[in-house]
């Protein structure tokens, strides 16, 4: 779904505080079906779905609450969309977006007077939290983790409406390695002379250090994979994105992988995991990272795929 990282489309569902108590898999199985009835603009269907998930009061997260808003606006239901931006802003004090006007999928939201009533409590929160911001290193992560998602956009809505351009589709790949080449070196440097740079530095702007590396050879994700770890351990990344990045390096190291996040095309054309350390654990250790288990993961990228 478009209004978070989409990572060719898979799916993270990091556990947050409080989820452990409770199995918050049926909300994550219905978050992964809204996602993809969103994909296929089945609006209406999507926000019932998102309404679903909801019902799991214990598990809900401030990202699928927009998402969700973003799904009943282009559904025709302004005020449920209305309710459930509300509602994240009373999850999370600190939320806020500052490209929420320029989000088409709102659009029907802006005649509303609720919707000035958001708008104004999210810019007091802008303006109060971004006061303490290294600004420019924000702004660059800004620009960096921007370019890295629009350029993938591209080359999936190209992929969706014409699969058999492939002119057009190798020119897009050509566009994303390119500005891979940029941002990874961008990030590096970052990276290199700061370590990881935290939320309070630069807010939500830090996630495009993991999107870029992710993206990168193998001896930098092993290089700054540390750094990663300790990210996570702090709660500034979810477990979920390391893990990712642990399996990308066993796996093109030559070797099993633990979380079954890497999959590849059978001769059948369904995704698979590549080998595993241990079938019989693997859902324990995915759990752990606050994953879904390993069976509905396969399931939902081929439904996505």
């Amino acid at each position: 779904m478009k209004k978070k990282s989409i990572l060719f489309l898979l799916c993270f569902l990091p556990l947050l505080p409080g989820m452990a108590q409770q199995d918050c898999r049926p909300y994550g199985e219905c978050v992964r079906k809204a996602d993809s009835l969103y994909m296929a603009g089945r609006y209406k269907e999507a926000s019932d779905m998102f309404g679903e998930a909801f019902r799991h009061e214990g598990c809900i997260q401030g990202q699928h609450l927009y998402n969700a808003a973003c799904t009943a606006s282009l559904a025709g239901d302004p005020e449920l969309a209305l309710d459930r931006l509300f509602k994240r802003a009373g999850m999370e004090p600190d939320w806020y977006n500052d490209r929420m006007a320029n989000d088409k999928d709102l659009a029907a939201l802006h005649d509303s007077p609720r919707w000035k009533v958001l708008a104004d409590t999210l810019a007091a929160r802008k303006e109060r939290i971004e006061s303490r911001y290294d600004q420019p290193l924000r702004r660059e992560l800004a620009d960096i983790g921007r370019s890295d998602q629009e350029v993938r956009w591209a080359y999936l809505n190209a992929l969706r409406e014409s699969p058999r351009d492939t002119l057009r589709l190798q020119s897009l790949v050509k566009a994303m390695q390119a500005t891979d080449s940029v941002n990874q070196q961008r990030v590096y440097r970052i990276l290199d002379e700061r370590g990881w740079v935290g939320r309070a530095l630069v807010g939500d702007a830090n996630q495009a250090i993991w999107l870029v590396v992710q993206h990168s050879d193998l001896s930098h994700i092993q290089r700054y994979l540390p750094l990663f770890r300790q990210a996570a351990a702090q709660g500034e990344l979810s477990r979920e994105a390391v893990a990712m990045m642990e399996d990308r390096c066993l796996v093109w190291s030559g070797k099993p992988q633990k979380y079954g996040t890497q999959l590849v095309k059978g001769e059948d054309g369904r995704l698979r995991p590549s080998p595993l350390q241990d079938e019989s654990r693997v859902d324990a250790w995915r759990k752990e990272a606050g994953m879904p288990p390993l069976v509905d993961y396969v399931r939902q990228m081929n439904s996505t795929h």
